[in-house]
């Protein structure tokens, strides 16, 4: 599957579509810089595959 989210992208337009680029990330494993105005403010990576999914809690 081939990404069509772009390494950098503005933070209105992450908030928005928070969770198909996380969804992207995971696929991928590619990492999205957000930005505010024109500056890097954080990066989106993809967890290591055994990190999170084995240790999140359970829900009722």
């Amino acid at each position: 599957m081939d990404s069509d989210i772009p390494p950098m992208l503005g933070i209105s337009q992450v908030k928005r579509d928070f969770s198909r680029i996380a969804k992207d990330v995971a696929t991928t494993g590619k990492p999205v810089v957000v930005l505010k105005g024109s500056k890097p403010i954080v990066q989106i990576v993809p967890l290591p595959n055994s990190s999170i999914q084995d240790e999140a809690p359970k829900t009722a």
